[in-house]
Parts: structure tokens; C-alpha cells; sequence
């Protein structure tokens, strides 16, 4: 709609660096556009904590409503588009899997290692639907160009891929644990005593989206370590201590109103002092 507007406020403060944005609409048109943008998301319930370890490289979470979140796609005239453009059987099987979908959404890479330059990782996925979804999901492999893919299917397990990355996908009582590593997810499915509740990721509370990278742990990475050093002046601009002192990156909210964040672990000095100290520093090595 032509009478949305956005409004941004970028502060910075001691140990933090946050900036709030927000969507606004001037009339009745707008207005109903962001109200359905929102419509397709509900709180978060905390489905999964007690499944997820204490720490990620990224965890994404979001309350979905799917029946809402299909309505909101199909208003969208590109996405129709491409909706119309799909066989009946394929639209009719979208549809379903997006209504079958209603609760937390949890995405989650867990660790990131490089042998020989290639990465091999963890990542697990949850998704808070009823049991059918499974059902769909390798109904619409079966009769898709991907069909080969397929390596063996199981009442309530699917084992989907080629071999550079194959996927595990376990039907449980309260919907799918999806993962990339074989035995992942049944591990996933038990509960742990030290789980993402009790991580440091302070301020977690139930919202609509909440999205988490542990800068902390990409920067201590070796080959990031390697990468980052390569910066002219790495350690003279105080490149190396800035970089250090990051803790995680933070956005959350809905999406006609969220917040992203960027945590320090040190709380004395003001972020922009912090980041100024570099920036003149640098600028005398520019010269």
C-alpha cells in the first residue's frame, strides 16, 4: 500500500547497540495490510525448549498459524502467481501442509566445523503440527521430479537426499524434528536438563519471532579467526578487541514491529564510543 510507512531508532547504549523498527499505516488499506502480515504469526509457547541445547551458532523461533500465513500468501499477487502456476494436487498439498502447521517453528544450528576447508555442521529443525504432515510432505516427493531422492520411508520417519546432504525426518506427538545428521533426531527428541531456557540469551520471553546468532562462537571459529586477521591493522585499530567483546545478535518481535540487538559482554563503555575508538584509529592508518 502506498500509505505504509516505516519509522527506525537506532540507539546505542553500554554493552548494546539496538535499533526499533516499526510499521505504520495512514488508512484502512494499510492499516489491514499490516494487521494480515501479523495475522500469519501467534506468541511462542516454548514448545521445544526443553529439546534444544543451552547453545547455537543461530536458533530462529516462531509461533505460526498456518491457516492465516497461507491467507496472507495468497493476497500477494507474486505469490499467487506462483501458486497458480503449480499442478491442483501440489497447490492442494501446500495448503494443507501450511494448515496443518500451528505452534512453534524452531530452526537451529547447532555447530559449524570446517574439515579441509568443507563445512560439516548440525542443524535440526522442529515444527509443531498435527501427524499428517509428514504424510504430505512424502506424498508430494513421491509424485515431485525429486522422488529419487527418497531413500527410505518408515511409519513415522523419512530419510530424504543425495550425498552431500541427507535429511532425517521423525514424526513425534507434537510434529516433525527434522535434522541433518543420522540418529539426530531421535537424540533431539529427548529432553535436556540444561537446556536453551537457561541460556544466556537474556530477555527471551513469548513473542511472535525471536532470531539468535551467537556472534561469540562464529568469531572463535579458526577459519574466521584467519579471515578476520587479515585485516590491514587487525590489532593497532582495535579491531581484534571490538571483535572479541561481541557476544550475540538479537532480533525480535512481530513482523510490523521488532527490535534487533547487538550484545556486548563487556557493559562498561558505550558501544559508540567503543566503535569510534576504531574508527579514528583506522582512519590514521587510511591516511
Amino acid at each position: 500500500p502506498n500509505s505504509l510507512y516505516a519509522s527506525s531508532s537506532l540507539n546505542f547504549e553500554k554493552g548494546k547497540v539496538s535499533l526499533a523498527q516499526n510499521l505504520y499505516g495512514q488508512d484502512e488499506q494499510a492499516k489491514t495490510y499490516i494487521d494480515n502480515l501479523d495475522a500469519g504469526l501467534t506468541k511462542t509457547r516454548d514448545t521445544w525448549n526443553s529439546y534444544l541445547p543451552v547453545n547455537h551458532l543461530f536458533y530462529l523461533e516462531a509461533g505460526i498459524k498456518g491457516d492465516q500465513l497461507h491467507n496472507f500468501l495468497n493476497d500477494i499477487p507474486q505469490i499467487t502467481r506462483i501458486f497458480m502456476g503449480m499442478g491442483e494436487s501440489t497447490a492442494s498439498r501446500l495448503k494443507a501442509a501450511l494448515s496443518s502447521v500451528n505452534g512453534d517453528l524452531v530452526l537451529s544450528m547447532n555447530s559449524l566445523e570446517f574439515n579441509l576447508y568443507k563445512p560439516d555442521f548440525n542443524f535440526s529443525a522442529f515444527v509443531e503440527s498435527t501427524p499428517e504432515l509428514l504424510d504430505i510432505i512424502l506424498e508430494e516427493l513421491k509424485e515431485s521430479s525429486l522422488s529419487s531422492l527418497i531413500i527410505e520411508s518408515q511409519p513415522d520417519k523419512l530419510t530424504f537426499g543425495d550425498k552431500d546432504l541427507v535429511l532425517f525426518i521423525t514424526r513425534t506427538d507434537k510434529g516433525l524434528i527434522i535434522s541433518n545428521k543420522d540418529g539426530l533426531s531421535e537424540s533431539s527428541m529427548l529432553p535436556k536438563v540444561e537446556n536453551i531456557s537457561s541460556a544466556r540469551y537474556v530477555g527471551r520471553k513469548s513473542i511472535d519471532i525471536n532470531f539468535i546468532i551467537d556472534l561469540k562462537q562464529i568469531f572463535s571459529n579458526p577459519i574466521m579467526q584467519l579471515v578476520i586477521s587479515g585485516v590491514p591493522q587487525y590489532k593497532e585499530t582495535g579491531f581484534d578487541k571490538l571483535f572479541e567483546d561481541l557476544d550475540y545478535l538479537r532480533i525480535s518481535g512481530s513482523p510490523s514491529s521488532n527490535l534487533t540487538e547487538i550484545l556486548m559482554t563487556s557493559k562498561a563503555d558505550n558501544t559508540l564510543k567503543l566503535l569510534m575508538d576504531v574508527i579514528l584509529k583506522a582512519s590514521k592508518y587510511a591516511k
